[in-house]
């Protein structure tokens, strides 16, 4: 499953000067209706009963008030930061 990543420096610096996150605009709805935060979603795949239960980072964030995106080894270390979009993997019990 993926989502924007609201812990992201472009989704805190749109949720601080147009009070609502990146993703989440009017223009966007309805393919993203609530936002969530990983730790929302782990709790949501636990208590789904799956097991393995990870969150990535896609590792590519656009630069706040612009259309680029960081350089590769910034994300790589703090892809928390620096990633767009989360992913979470888990499995069902066998």
């Amino acid at each position: 499953m993926t989502t924007p990543n609201q812990l992201s420096l472009l989704s805190k610096a749109s949720l601080v000067v147009k009070n609502q996150f990146n993703a989440f605009t009017d223009s966007s709805y309805p393919a993203h209706i609530t936002a969530l935060l990983e730790i929302d979603l782990t709790r949501m795949a636990n208590e789904s009963g799956l097991d393995q239960v990870k969150i990535c980072f896609t590792q590519q964030g656009r630069i706040p008030g612009t259309g680029r995106h960081y350089p590769r080894f910034i994300s790589r270390y703090f892809p928390r930061s620096f990633s767009d979009n989360l992913l979470l993997i888990g499995r069902r019990p066998e």
